[in-house]
């Protein structure tokens, strides 16, 4: 492509890049802002009607990669900030790109689960238990406790109402 075009793949990229460079400077509200137009200017996987085109497995892994570490970082500080909606959505959105990270759906059930939204925790722990299942692999102690111990409380609770 001539250096004169410029693609939505490349523009995010740059973004990306920008965010990072911004975040591992300290700067993090131009970091945060950067990740934010981002992951807004992110279209979905590269080509998408080439999929099974080798040469853009490379690069579409790549924006995919960078893609999921903007809407962790977003996550990370939107639960800081205590807007677990927001943190939520954004590793909702993550887990559609990668199904098979248990991490994101634990801290998901943790965070509704701290405000008391148990049935909602474990709606997200038995996504993670199908996307699993569907890949022929089984959750992992961290996912299982969660799960047994929610299912405990959310049991004390129905028979105390």
């Amino acid at each position: 492509m001539p250096p004169e075009v410029e693609s939505d793949a490349t523009l995010f990229e740059a973004q990306a890049r920008a965010a990072m460079v911004a975040r591992s400077a300290g700067q993090v509200s131009r970091a945060l802002g950067l990740a934010r137009s981002a992951v807004d200017r992110y279209g979905g996987d590269l080509l998408p009607d080439d999929r099974y085109e080798d040469w853009a497995e490379v690069p579409r892994r790549r924006l995919r990669g960078r893609y999921v570490e903007l809407l962790d970082i977003l996550a990370g500080d939107a639960a800081e900030r205590g807007d677990v909606d927001e943190a939520v959505r954004l590793l909702r959105r993550a887990t559609e790109c990668e199904p098979l990270d248990e991490d994101r759906y634990v801290r998901m059930a943790r965070m509704l689960a701290a405000q008391g939204r148990t049935g909602s925790a474990l709606t997200t722990l038995d996504r993670a238990r199908v996307s699993l299942a569907e890949a022929g692999l089984a959750a992992a102690r961290p996912l299982a406790l969660l799960e047994a111990r929610l299912a405990r409380e959310m049991g004390r609770s129905a028979a105390a109402g």
